[in-house]
């Protein structure tokens, strides 16, 4: 059964995948995420530390754990590795 998965996205990364430009999400990988699941994105404003009440619900495509150290510390990569999300 597919799951839910709600993660903040900051407004300019939003824009993108509201639009279409972009398709793919890099995350952390500290959380279960597969394939038919929903990713729910949430606009987060990060001056005023709040959700601005925009949201987009994606459809995973693919999952792929990518080991990148340029992005992330290298002690959480280390423990979780890194996901690549497409949508559909």
């Amino acid at each position: 059964m597919p799951r839910k998965i709600v993660k903040k996205i900051l407004p300019i990364w939003f824009e993108k995948v509201a639009s279409g430009e972009k398709q793919v999400e890099v995350r952390l990988a500290d959380f279960d995420i597969s394939e038919g699941d929903f990713l729910i994105l949430r606009e987060w404003d990060p001056v005023e530390q709040k959700f601005t009440g925009r949201e987009l619900v994606k459809k995973v495509k693919r999952v792929h754990r990518v080991p990148i150290a340029e992005y992330y510390d290298v002690e959480k990569i280390k423990k979780y590795g890194i996901y690549l999300i497409e949508f559909t």
